[in-house]
């Protein structure tokens, strides 16, 4: 699943980029010292909101089905 090649809008990976590092440097974890790359993380993340806002979308138009 992490490592499936799927097209993912390059935006969306920098902003989730940014938000890993973000979430790091207040733990005073730069993002050059432990996670080299970050951008396997974020495409992680951006996979996750896609599915859940998939998901969601599904349930409200069974929803409207009913």
């Amino acid at each position: 699943m992490g490592s499936e090649d799927r097209h993912r809008v390059q935006a969306e990976v920098e902003w989730a980029r940014g938000l890993v590092n973000e979430v790091f440097q207040p733990l005073g974890m730069q993002a050059d010292q432990r996670w080299r790359n970050l951008t396997a993380v974020a495409r992680g993340i951006v996979d996750l909101i896609a599915r859940e806002v998939q998901t969601y979308r599904q349930l409200r138009e069974r929803g409207a089905r009913s």
